[in-house]
């Protein structure tokens, strides 16, 4: 593959624009595009004193989904939304370099990164509601370019494809890692989705941005959303869904005070986890009182929990057993195993939480 600043600099010829390049931080690493997972890359540049985030989307995420990315961008950056809209004036915004790769260019909005307190989590749940009703029923040209919809039926079918695949021993897995999978975890993970799926109720689909969390999030100094980043799980689903799945990744953290997010795969394994139940609490109460959902939904929010991650479960397992970075994904398996944990375990303070 073409090197980043050669790369880079191909881009910024195509589109004509002039000055001084210079690279700064790689933004992908710091979380800001997915890096583990697709192998996307972000970076800050510069051309004079104009500044860009530059992207090479992923090999594997296909043409239809990057378009499909930018029409949302380009339709949320006119409705208000914090995004950063493209730099070209163009709603293509799809550059081919010569070797075949696909590059973006967008406006930089670096921000702050999060921090963890309450004014940043209340203006990403305000952000994410505005970023919902601003998709509500918008015919996208490329929309067959979507993530599915996270349904029981998807789920048990991907599952069920799981138990047959076939191993590339390219991954890195170890045989009994495999057996272990298919012989004890898929099966387990059939039977939560077959229970759970019954008590999850019917509510409004909507497109939603599908990861919505901390690190696809910059903020400004006074804890307001500043932009909001990575639009590859775009997707129609449950509106409840995907604020269950941010509150979750607002609540449930490392019992460690010193664990960085990108410490090595291996302390996934022993890295033990908590749940914030005073701070879910609050959350849930702001949610409440701005009637943003249903009793019915919320009664339902561990449920969709469970089911999201049941899907990221199966996702790391089709990884382990065929995808390239399989070993190394693996290794997370423990970490979203025990943020399943809390949300199976029955906790009387949680049925509290979601009902009153």
């Amino acid at each position: 593959m073409q090197d980043i600043k050669s790369a880079v600099q191909e881009t910024v010829s195509a589109y004509s624009i002039k000055g001084e390049l210079a690279i700064h931080d790689d933004l992908g690493w710091f979380g800001l595009g997915g890096r583990v997972a697709r192998q996307s890359e972000i970076y800050h540049i510069s051309v004079g004193t104009t500044h860009y985030a530059w992207k090479r989307w992923a090999p594997n995420i296909s043409e239809n989904n990057i378009r499909l990315q930018l029409e949302a961008i380009d339709w949320l950056s006119h409705k208000g939304i914090p995004v950063p809209p493209s730099a070209p004036q163009s709603r293509d915004n799809l550059l081919f370099l010569a070797n075949g790769s696909r590059c973006s260019l967008f406006k930089y909005r670096r921000g702050n990164y999060y921090t963890g307190t309450l004014e940043e989590q209340f203006s990403a749940l305000t952000v994410q509601s505005h970023l919902i009703e601003a998709l509500r029923y918008i015919p996208f040209q490329h929309e067959d370019g979507a993530q599915p919809m996270v349904t029981a039926a998807a789920v048990l079918d991907e599952l069920k494809y799981l138990q047959g695949a076939e191993y590339n021993p390219d991954t890195g897995t170890h045989p009994d890692e495999l057996s272990r999978i298919k012989e004890e975890e898929i099966p387990r993970l059939i039977t939560i989705t077959n229970t759970v799926s019954a008590h999850i109720q019917e509510g409004e689909v909507s497109w939603v941005h599908g990861d919505f969390h901390q690190r696809n999030l910059s903020f400004n100094e006074d804890g307001t959303v500043c932009a909001v980043y990575d639009f590859d799980f775009l997707h129609k689903d449950y509106v409840v869904a995907d604020i269950a799945h941010t509150l979750e990744m607002f609540t449930v953290h490392s019992a460690e005070p010193g664990y960085h997010s990108f410490a090595p795969p291996n302390y996934y394994r022993t890295m033990p986890f908590i749940l914030d139940t005073e701070r879910l609490g609050i959350l849930v109460r702001k949610l409440r009182d701005a009637e943003t959902f249903t009793p019915a939904d919320l009664a339902s929010f561990r449920s969709h929990i469970v089911m999201i991650g049941i899907w990221k479960l199966a996702f790391l397992y089709r990884q382990g057993i065929e995808g390239p970075l399989g070993r190394k994904l693996l290794a997370r398996e423990f970490m979203f195993q025990r943020k399943l944990d809390w949300a199976l375990t029955e906790n009387p303070l949680l049925e509290k939480i979601f009902s009153e």
